[in-house]
């Protein structure tokens, strides 16, 4: 039996170091998903799966350790608390600024050795919470893998045209 608790609690230990990090990186770097869709999936797993992987942690470390003491009843006290916080938070934020994303426009240019990079006209609005129209700006973006993109602001007058072939028709 014992196997399995700690079966659960590297388990969650990881999810719980995954998603910080997967956090860290989006919020840091130009580091985008892909679709809109990704992203809410993204920060609904969190708003649920950190609560409980923090909670499962904690009580699995107990049963583990055999901890009856005080103190850690104290600390998981606290972590039900900061758990409960987290979850309200992630909601807030997902149904906050969530409502604003960027979607492409249309593809401008495509990039002769790499198809994969695309210099795109994107859109940043907030829908019917914003009055003002969406701002369009021009991006480099690389298409890192299934879910990710990274973007990248770019001058479509300073590229070497050389590299590039222009989409006639764009969608």
């Amino acid at each position: 039996m014992k196997v399995v608790w700690r079966i659960l609690f590297y388990c969650s230990l990881t999810f719980m170091l995954l998603c910080m990090l997967t956090a860290i990186l989006l919020w840091t770097t130009s580091l985008e998903f892909k679709e809109s869709n990704y992203r809410n999936s993204f920060l609904q797993l969190m708003s649920f799966g950190m609560p409980i992987a923090l909670l499962s942690t904690l009580t699995v470390y107990g049963f583990i350790k055999r901890i009856n003491s005080v103190y850690y009843i104290l600390h998981l006290i606290m972590a039900i608390v900061l758990a409960i916080s987290f979850f309200v938070e992630t909601i807030l934020y997902a149904f906050g600024p969530g409502m604003c994303e960027r979607t492409t426009r249309k593809v401008l240019f495509q990039d002769r050795t790499d198809p994969s990079v695309k210099i795109v006209e994107r859109d940043f609005g907030c829908g019917a919470t914003d009055s003002e129209p969406a701002t369009t700006d021009t991006y480099k973006i690389k298409e890192l893998a299934f879910y990710f993109i990274l973007s990248t602001k770019v001058d479509t007058n300073k590229i070497d045209k050389t590299q590039w072939t222009r989409i006639e028709n764009p969608k």
